[in-house]
């Protein structure tokens, strides 16, 4: 691992081993800022909405017995919900945090849920096998990637021809703030949340494109 890698890893790994009291409402819904629409009055609709949303991305509930890769799961919550809705599909979660691995596994026992898996990896570097995955989604976690080129590349090796990659991020919209005061703010933001970088929409768009991606929205 990189140094920065190091960094995260040890951020979330001391977030769940620390914070157990204030983690425990995070178990089922997951840990993320939540989608709001019309309807979604208050933060834990928006952690569900969220994880709802996700999986009508993938395309989700027309029976397809369907591989998918959880890239940066966390404590896996997502998965697991979707894992409980579909169990016709096969449901495979990947994180540098160990602590957060143990979660996941420890809640997918209790749950009885024999339709996926967790590891403690990379996702820029897995180790499955190409064209493995019917699906990948990245729900806040492409943001910790280092290098966003190989995080790309590696999501469209282990994807099948006619795959799909689902990303729920934060990026911005032109290069990041250039006057001191959102500057520091930003740099801040980095530093406490361990965040490598945050590139803009249209690098993302550029590093997918590059990776042979189509139909990017």
């Amino acid at each position: 691992q990189t140094a920065s890698e190091e960094k995260i890893q040890h951020y979330y790994d001391n977030l769940w081993s620390v914070g157990k009291k204030f983690n425990k409402k995070f178990l089922d819904s997951g840990f993320h800022f939540g989608y709001y629409e019309k309807g979604v009055v208050n933060y834990r609709q928006a952690l569900q909405n969220m994880n709802k949303y996700i999986g009508n991305l993938l395309d989700l509930g027309n029976g397809q017995p369907l591989q998918i890769l959880e890239a940066g799961c966390g404590i896996g919550a997502t998965s697991r919900l979707l894992a409980k809705q579909h169990p016709e599909c096969r449901f495979t979660g990947i994180s540098l945090g160990k602590e957060e691995i143990e979660i996941a596994k420890k809640l997918q026992k209790e749950e009885h849920l024999t339709n996926m898996r967790f590891f403690t990896g990379n996702y820029n570097n897995t180790g499955f096998e190409n064209n493995s995955f019917d699906r990948v989604f990245a729900l806040e976690s492409l943001v910790y990637a280092v290098n966003k080129t190989d995080a790309v590349r590696e999501i469209s090796r282990v994807l099948k021809p006619q795959g799909k990659f689902v990303i729920m991020d934060g990026f911005f919209l032109k290069n990041p703030p250039s006057n001191s005061f959102l500057k520091n703010a930003y740099a801040i933001l980095l530093a406490k949340r361990s965040i490598p970088g945050i590139i803009t929409l249209k690098d993302i768009q550029a590093h997918l494109k590059a990776a042979s991606f189509e139909q990017i929205v």
